[in-house]
């Protein structure tokens, strides 16, 4: 919920009548209508995206889950591998300036904005957020609290402080009218608070505060059953704590207004001309649009009929396991030779009157053809999904490390599609962020930056005294690859790279500068990253350092200790097939198909 303020003595959209201002030409009767009406044919929308999150959570989120009990849940397994890549960490934002004056104030505002968002934890935020995009929509809203500290939107906001919030599908909605973004004359989201802080946090009329009435204790509205019912049930909360009130929010683009209402109350608690960023207080986040439609194409939509069929399969093949018997049958006669066999230890000896008079028969079990079609099922599910087995690690996909490595980029085509939207996104989200903390009055981030040249930090104070020039000479940018997490290893193959391709070539001329390659430094970030604590234990100071001859860096002639002057190496090739997921697949299809299957490739299914 935003504050801002606007001087509507002089405002095109306010107007003096009778010495009272009232804002020009809103229908508010009207525009509740309005709202409610595309509410209502927001419900569908509702309805679908609370199937998926149900197939999402399976059949043990809570006791009474009333769908079919299932083994198989592949909508989980595709949502957080994507989820994985898409948003592991908090983005990193990257401040410049095309103004020599301005570079310093530049750095203090990105270091001030990065620790910001670590303050307000905006990872878990972000992660949410996409996590709602691949259900259907992403919904953040940013703005700045002046009053004091209070509960909007159901969360506490420190006087002054920016804030970025998750708004959930259920309370939110735009013109259903409109085909594209570009043309949504309203969006509004709804919450609830307590009648008693609405009164006292001085945002709102106090006269209409006072006349606001309660409501019935339920968290069902207008017959709806929203997300939050997956964890409660249909059964309403009968008892409240305090007394509380349904608000809504409303942001009117083209009239440049942020209105608040009651939901059942078409009268405005407030009307005021809106002075914070274009894009709004609400961004969105979506991955696929529909041609001249305003609701996108969610992943989960395109990944629910898949996760339907393998759980009737996978159904399926559990009962038939299920049902499968193994018995003894016997010919009449041999009823001693049952009776010794059903008798007899594991490996024991035992005499047999009629050898050919038993014999064990299998009844049931998994059909071949069926685990064959639920094998063949997956691996084109692994297709159609941008491979998801190598984007979540889930399995050896190629015979070679190269191999591997260049279907991961390949694989990575609908992943970076992804992660594009997401990077634009959050450089419109940061730009609104940032423009808030420029514009309050009361900006006070504590800083700590390097000194240029040295191992030191300083700590400092960024404020309105701090910044300088236009918040429009600044270029305000989120660094792609920082929501992707990287493990220890992978940093230290990055370092590693770094130190052998660029350091170690140029120490020549690093030289002729007065520089050298910080050899303990280099040891010592990998022993950090590694988590050996005993570096310091294999490194010791010298009381003087035996000079090499020239060429020979090991201090002494002739070849290392231990190395022969000279050595043999034999190269042997050996043909196999393939050990990676697809091609232990297709072993296994064909082999329950009763298709002709060599020994070599019927061996690759156990092969790790």
């Amino acid at each position: 919920m935003e504050s801002a303020t606007t001087n509507t003595q002089t405002s095109p959209l306010y107007q003096k009548k009778d010495g009272v201002i009232t804002p020009k030409g809103i229908d508010y009767v009207l525009l509740l209508k309005c709202i409610k009406e595309s509410h209502r044919k927001l419900g569908d929308f509702r309805e679908i995206r609370k199937e998926f999150i149900e197939a999402y959570i399976g059949n043990n989120y809570r006791a009474n889950q009333p769908n079919i009990r299932s083994v198989f849940n592949q909508m989980e397994l595709d949502i957080n591998t994507y989820l994985g890549v898409l948003a592991a960490q908090c983005p990193k934002v990257m401040i410049s300036t095309g103004k020599q004056e301005l570079i310093p104030v530049a750095a203090e505002l990105e270091l001030a904005i990065n620790h910001r968002l670590k303050e307000i934890e905006f990872g878990n935020t972000f992660k949410r957020i996409t996590l709602d995009a691949m259900f259907l929509l992403g919904i953040m809203k940013v703005g700045i609290n002046k009053s004091r500290t209070v509960e909007i939107g159901g969360f506490l906001h420190d006087v002054g402080q920016t804030y970025a919030e998750v708004v959930d599908f259920d309370d939110f909605g735009f013109d259903m009218g409109a085909t594209n973004s570009e043309n949504i004359q309203f969006s509004y989201n709804r919450y609830r608070l307590p009648i008693q802080d609405v009164i006292d946090c001085g945002l709102f009329n106090d006269e209409w505060a006072k006349g606001l009435k309660p409501n019935k204790n339920s968290d069902m509205q207008d017959g709806e059953v929203k997300i939050k019912s997956l964890a409660t049930g249909n059964d309403p909360v009968k008892e409240v704590f305090k007394e509380q009130i349904d608000l809504v929010d409303i942001w009117l683009p083209f009239e440049h207004r942020f209105i608040t209402m009651a939901w059942d109350l078409d009268k405005p608690g407030r009307d005021i001309e809106w002075l914070g960023p274009d894009t709004g207080p609400y961004h969105l986040l979506y991955y696929h649009d529909v041609p001249n439609n305003i609701i996108p194409l969610s992943p989960a939509s395109v990944w629910k009929d898949f996760h339907d069929a393998m759980q009737k399969l996978f159904d399926r093949m559990t009962a038939d396991a299920k049902e499968q018997k193994s018995l003894l049958v016997f010919q009449g006669g041999a009823e001693g030779d049952v009776e010794r066999i059903l008798n007899a230890k594991h490996k024991e000896a035992i005499r047999m009157d009629n050898p050919g008079g038993t014999k064990e028969v299998k009844f049931g079990g998994v059909d071949q053809r069926t685990l064959a079609f639920a094998i063949t099922m997956l691996d084109q599910h692994n297709r159609f999904n941008g491979n998801v087995d190598l984007i979540g690690g889930l399995g050896q996909q190629a015979d070679t490390l190269g191999q591997e490595k260049i279907m991961d980029l390949n694989a990575s085509k609908r992943v970076q599609g992804m992660q594009l939207t997401n990077l634009i996104f959050l450089e419109k989200f940061v730009r609104a962020f940032t423009w808030w903390e420029w514009n309050d009055p009361f900006l006070n981030v504590a800083i700590r930056k390097k000194i240029q040249g040295t191992d030191m930090e300083v700590s400092t104070i960024l404020n309105q005294d701090s910044l300088e020039g236009d918040f429009l000479d600044y270029y305000i940018k989120v660094s792609p690859f920082s929501t992707q997490f990287q493990t220890p290893m992978q940093i230290l193959q990055a370092v590693e790279n770094i130190w052998t391709q660029d350091i170690l070539p140029l120490a020549p001329i690093l030289s002729q500068m007065g520089m050298a390659p910080n050899i303990k430094g280099h040891l010592m970030l990998k022993a950090k990253l590694l988590n050996i604590d005993e570096i310091n234990d294999l490194i010791i100071i010298a009381p003087e350092m035996t000079q090499s001859p020239p060429g020979n860096p090991n201090g002494g002639a002739g070849n290392p200790p231990g190395m022969p002057p000279e050595t043999t190496r034999n190269y042997v090739r050996q043909n196999q097939p393939s050990a990676n997921v697809r091609g232990k697949n297709q072993a296994m299809v064909a082999t329950l198909l009763g298709a002709g299957v060599q020994p070599n490739e019927t061996a690759q299914i156990g092969r790790q």
